[in-house]
């Protein structure tokens, strides 16, 4: 065989090598930048979804501060609170008596637990709206 045709061969070879390292080479910098991209929109979904998160935050914590209870604003809606808050924890304490004498002998009820007790039997009072306490009252005064 002629040395020639040898070496065309081999530089046909090396020159098919070449090429195929520089198809690999493109190929995995496309991939590369596929990741980015992938990884850029990632980021970019993440931060449409934390901004939604946050609008739903804010729309909650609107929403909370407009079903916040009724707050007294005068002396006569204070002095109404005051004694329908008096009212029911009477009746509740009636209604439960034995329930919360029971509750009361426990050995781990110390100053904070009574105080969650009492602000849990409390809670209660926030579903009457002033109107509803005022009506409470008038009946219960005849």
């Amino acid at each position: 065989m002629d040395p020639s045709v040898l070496d065309d061969m081999m530089n046909h070879i090396n020159d098919e090598s070449e090429e195929e390292e520089e198809e690999e080479e493109e190929e995995e910098e496309e991939e590369e930048e596929e990741e980015e991209d992938d990884d850029q929109e990632a980021e970019a979904e993440a931060e449409v979804q934390e901004a939604e998160l946050e609008a739903d935050r804010e729309e909650d914590d609107d929403k909370m501060e407009e079903d916040e209870p009724n707050v007294p604003e005068t002396l006569e809606q204070k002095s109404t609170a005051k004694r329908f808050r008096d009212l029911y924890m009477t009746k509740v304490t009636q209604a439960f008596g034995t329930d919360l004498d029971i509750i009361r002998q426990e050995p781990n009820l110390s100053g904070p637990r009574l105080n969650i007790l009492i602000d849990s039997l409390e809670a209660g009072i926030d579903i009457f709206s002033p109107l509803e306490q005022e009506i409470i009252l008038a009946d219960e005064e005849k």
